[in-house]
This record gives structure tokens, sequence and C-alpha cells, in this order.
């Protein structure tokens, strides 16, 4: 089982073509579903989903995940990592090592690695063992590449975080959110911002009272200006079909 892929999400994909030769950009995806564990208990890997209104407009639907192979592989996967976490995180290190080798050193590029493609995984709280050292998470384990994610979780941003990991918070219409949302905020976070706007169409300039960059142009967040919104067309055949109802975007 490969967990890193480069070019297998379609936004990772375009990224990749889209910021020059010397940076490359990677993903891990999982399932966003709630599964049940081999020990009969439920896991949950976003954890937040409800409370922010997105777990029926899912990115899960969108893409590639509209194929029941692609869900299946992506379900594997968080089966995986909920059953036996410390063989998966052996696993991702290993990947990670390889990309260190063969890309950072030997081929000399910048890498960028996105672990919650639509997860919402607290990679902070996971160790990672490295050449045998037990580390308190990845971002520390491999200090020569840098991961950035989105969250639905405030409580990130009260942590400092490593220097090599930037986190994007999402943004929900329902108003049981905001407390969270306004959280983020105040403690430096960008918002990530889904409008109901067609593709090819414009997002709205500001929002917020801040100013909208089109984040559907690339994935590349690491590298946003502060205090800004990153905006995002809805999509998912599902979400789409039930923008009218949507508790998660923005109508404009």
């Amino acid at each position: 089982m490969q967990l890193l892929t480069k070019d297998s999400n379609a936004k990772i994909k375009k990224t990749n073509k889209l910021v020059g030769s010397d940076i490359e950009f990677y993903n891990l995806t999982l399932t966003s579903k709630i599964i049940t564990k081999k020990d009969g208990k439920k896991f949950n890997p976003c954890p937040n989903a409800e409370l922010f209104g997105c777990r029926d407009d899912c990115l899960r639907s969108a893409g590639m995940g509209v194929f029941s192979n692609v869900d299946q592989a992506r379900t594997q996967k968080l089966e995986f990592f909920a059953n036996d976490t410390e063989s998966f995180m052996e696993l991702l290190s290993i990947e990670c090592q390889k990309i260190v080798l063969n890309r950072i050193i030997k081929a000399n590029k910048k890498i960028r690695v996105r672990l919650n493609t639509i997860s919402d995984i607290d990679w902070l709280s996971i160790p990672c063992i490295r050449n045998e050292k037990k580390y308190q998470n990845i971002f520390l384990a491999f200090p020569e590449i840098e991961f950035y994610d989105y969250t639905k979780i405030a409580s990130r941003f009260n942590k400092k975080l490593p220097g090599n990991y930037h986190l994007t918070m999402s943004d929900s219409v329902n108003p049981k959110a905001q407390k969270q949302i306004n959280y983020a905020l105040k403690r430096g976070a960008n918002l990530a911002t889904v409008f109901i706007v067609k593709k090819g169409q414009d997002l709205p300039l500001f929002h917020r009272g801040r100013r909208v960059i089109d984040g559907d142009i690339d994935d590349n967040r690491i590298q946003d200006p502060k205090n800004i919104i990153v905006g995002l067309r809805l999509k998912g055949n599902e979400a789409i079909k039930n923008a009218s109802n949507s508790n998660f975007a923005f109508s404009v």
C-alpha cells in the first residue's frame, strides 16, 4: 500500500504543474467517513464535520472520489491507520525518508506534503519514528519537508506549531461553528471559505472584512499572504445538487 501520492489528486496535480520545477507536492488521502474499527469502536477522521455542517458536502464525492475503487482505497488506508497507527506511521516514515533521499537530496527539490486531503486528523499528537529515533510528531521527524493542512479544529491554533507545518482554518455558515472560527482568526489563521459559485465564475472580493484570494488556482497554501480568505468554489456532485440547503457553503 502506497500512502503518499503526487498526481492522484486533481488539485495537487494541477499545483505541481503551476508552481515550477523546483517544488513538488504530495498528499495523503484518507476517507472522511466514520468507520468501525476491528474492536467494534467507531473512528471519526473529521470530528468537527457535523459542527461545521459539511459531512454531507464533503469533498470525498468530488473528482476521483466518485469512483468506487478510489473510495475503497481511501477507506482501506483509514482502516489501516485506525486499527494499527504504529505500523501506519512506520510506513509513512519510510515513504518520507525515500522522498527526502530521492527528491530533496538527489533532485534538489522542495517538498510540500498535505496529510489531511479530506480528513482532519491531529498529526501533531501522533509520534513518528525515523532511523530508530522517536519524535513527538512527523513534522519534527522530517524538518526537511514542509507540511500543510486545512482544519476545522480551532484549538490547534492555540499551540505553537512546528515551523514546517502550516494550517488554514475552515469556514462555515453554521452559527454553532462561529466560536471556533473566531478563535482561530484571533490567533492569526487564514480562513478557507467555500462559496456557492460555479466553475469559471468570479469569487467575491471580500468576506468577513478580509480580501478573498482564489484558492482553486492551486493548493500552495504555504505561500498565502496573512489575514486573507482562501476562496473555494463548491465541489462534489452531492454538494452541488444540494447547494441551496448547504449548512457549510456561503451564497454570493
